[in-house]
């Protein structure tokens, strides 16, 4: 299913999402942020349960009684004021150009309002989304913005910068560096089959989202998440199972697979050689000091990614968007 096309209509009653709103701004809640995950579970019974310093969202699956909105702290409390300026261009993608902008129902300067009328997995996804603000290094969002600047779309920016390893000390280093998978939790999404990166564009959620499931004011969950918009043609899992198999995927095999992009990045590699061959190292580089990554046929740089393999693929119109 489409995630444009999930039936959404919020039944928050006003007076809770600005209840949700005024405690985000209290001092005594403010006082109490820390780490990467804070928020509160507002109840329809008045109540406004809140869990400050921790390392993810895993109490949003306690059963907290009907749920009528969750508050959560997005932007940079309590961080250096830098921060703010770092993070500025991924928060207006996500609050108001990606999949999640229409569930938000309100915000202020230090969190939003997200509905409970839709399925816990997909909350949970957008609170990673939201916790990227608190949790992840500067690099993430460095190359986040020098994607926006290239042209790109945030929706075709995102499950690069954020789905990534980051092996390098900034993003000149990092131009240089193997793409490879994060690996690890802490991500909403693992969309790395060529495949499931173009679900991920088009909003195609796959078969896992319905309008029947039950929304998380009722029904609280933790899983499930991982599932959307993943490829069934590139990973034998059980779809509605406990776990997935063979999760971590590098779209740089599938990108590689294509003969002209094959043929296009090995003649940049040999250019590359030889224009490398003819230098003498600066020593004081930083990124000299890392381990260089060895690259196979089926290996990309992040740099053959961005100027190299996506370009090709969508002038030969193989990953396109909405």
């Amino acid at each position: 299913m489409r995630i444009g096309n999930l039936p959404f209509t919020p039944l928050t009653p006003e007076a809770d999402i600005q209840r949700g709103l005024e405690w985000l701004l209290d001092p005594a809640v403010v006082s109490r942020v820390g780490y990467n995950a804070n928020f509160a579970v507002l109840t329809e019974d008045g109540g406004t349960l809140g869990t400050f310093g921790a390392v993810c969202h895993f109490n949003l699956s306690v059963d907290y009684g009907d749920a009528t909105a969750i508050a959560l702290f997005a932007f940079p409390v309590g961080m250096p004021e830098g921060r703010k300026k770092v993070v500025e261009r991924y928060v207006k993608w996500l609050t108001e150009e990606s999949f999640a902008a229409r569930f938000f129902l309100g915000r202020n300067d230090n969190g939003l309002i997200l509905s409970t009328d839709i399925p816990s997995p997909l909350v949970q996804n957008i609170a990673i989304l939201i916790r990227h603000i608190r949790e992840l290094p500067t690099l993430y969002f460095e190359l986040f913005d020098y994607l926006l600047d290239k042209g790109w779309s945030g929706n075709l920016a995102y499950p690069l910068a954020f789905n990534t390893a980051k092996p390098a000390n900034d993003l000149k280093g990092l131009m240089d560096s193997k793409v490879k998978d994060y690996g690890g939790g802490h991500r909403a999404f693992r969309l790395f089959s060529l495949d499931s990166y173009q679900n991920f564009l088009v909003g195609e959620f796959g078969p896992t989202l319905t309008p029947d499931l039950s929304p998380y004011r009722k029904q609280r969950g933790m899983y499930g998440g991982l599932r959307y918009c993943m490829s069934l043609g590139n990973y034998p899992f059980n779809l509605y199972g406990p776990a997935l198999t063979r999760i971590y995927h590098n779209p740089a095999k599938d990108i590689m697979a294509d003969k002209d992009i094959r043929a296009a990045v090995i003649a940049h590699r040999q250019k590359a050689f030889v224009e490398a061959a003819s230098k003498i190292p600066n020593p004081f580089n930083p990124n000299l000091r890392l381990r260089p990554d060895r690259l196979t046929e089926e290996d990309m740089t992040f740099g053959e990614v961005i100027e190299i393999g996506f370009p090709l693929l969508k002038k030969k119109g193989l990953l396109n968007e909405c």
